[in-house]
């Protein structure tokens, strides 16, 4: 099974490492220490009970390191651009990742989902639901979701949207069908075996009564 790679980009304090955490490990970290390409290898349980190995990167701001920002995104495979809904500044440098993206991995490439993180801050809100929701699903018909790190509010999601895309995950899934089909068919012939039974016994009950009358 090959594992998922996927690259966690935005600028600093936008919750990016605490989204991970969330996910993996069930806990929210308000505060860390600034990351610089801290990688995480786990095995996760999807829904349906399907498994699937990830590789995240956990990256820096990466303003001050463009060569670095480029590496990480030729590597990648799956893309997470997170900004937070209290900065304006942050989205539009979420923006300007998703271009680059497009720009190194191919115009059409649609492997990318743009988080707005920090949705319980609602009072503090700079950047609209709309306009994000515009940019990323209607211009560049990318994955969009807002979400809260503090409240565990569509932080499964994120992962699940880009897992259920993996190989890995379709042929397990096929094989699972496939499997509850094969589970079926047999439940059904079972099924008919047994009405074939009781409506030849039938017959002979009735056929022997008959000819019980007849006497």
């Amino acid at each position: 099974m090959k594992p998922v790679k996927i690259v966690f980009m935005g600028d600093e304090e936008v919750g990016k490492t605490s989204l991970i955490h969330q996910f993996l490990y069930g806990v929210f970290t308000e505060r860390t220490p600034a990351t610089l390409g801290q990688s995480y290898h786990e095995t996760v349980t999807l829904p349906d009970g399907l498994h699937q190995i990830i590789e995240i990167m956990d990256t820096t701001g990466l303003q001050e390191f463009p060569a670095m920002r480029e590496m990480y995104i030729q590597n990648g495979n799956h893309f997470v651009v997170v900004y937070s809904v209290e900065s304006q500044l942050s989205f539009v440098t979420a923006q300007n990742i998703c271009n680059d993206i497009r720009r190194i991995k191919g115009l059409n490439f649609s492997n990318i989902v743009l988080v707005g993180n920090k949705m319980d801050k609602g009072l503090s809100r700079k950047v609209s639901t709309e306009l994000a929701f515009k940019m990323a699903a209607v211009e560049m018909k990318i994955w969009f979701l807002e979400a809260s790190a503090y409240l565990n509010l569509n932080v499964d999601s994120i992962f699940h949207s880009i897992l259920k895309k993996s190989p890995d995950f379709m042929i397990q899934s096929k094989l699972q069908t496939q499997q509850r089909l094969r589970i079926f068919s047999d439940s059904e012939f079972k099924c008919n075996k047994t009405k074939s039974i009781v409506i030849k016994t039938t017959r002979k009950l009735v056929c022997k009564s008959a000819f019980s009358m007849i006497r």
